[in-house]
């Protein structure tokens, strides 16, 4: 994944676009490489914190699956999500990842 590079998007709503300028859709989004499952790891907020996966090695538009159901089975690009069972108590915005060597 190059920095600066705009491909496309890679997470959007599964709900239609109101007429009325208005909150929602997904957003707020931190993502951070999973070395150990050779795959990217999308944090986003869509009413709650949720989650998406990509296994290409660039993370294109059209990879990334979104947490559903107990497993990463619904498109990036318009698919239904739903929140990480440990996360669902947790309203979302701004999700950040950190994470430590020791």
């Amino acid at each position: 994944m190059k920095c600066g590079v705009k491909k496309g998007l890679i997470i959007t709503s599964s709900r239609a676009k109101p007429e009325k300028p208005t909150w929602g859709g997904c957003g707020d989004f931190c993502i951070v490489r999973d070395e150990n499952r050779k795959r990217w790891v999308c944090f986003y907020q869509e009413g709650r914190l949720c989650v998406a996966v990509s296994e290409d090695e660039d993370g294109k538009p059209g990879t990334w699956q979104k947490y559903y159901r107990g497993v990463f089975s619904e498109p990036g690009l318009g698919g239904q999500n739903a929140p990480l069972p440990s996360l669902a108590k947790y309203a979302g915005g701004n999700p950040s990842v950190h994470f430590t060597h020791c």
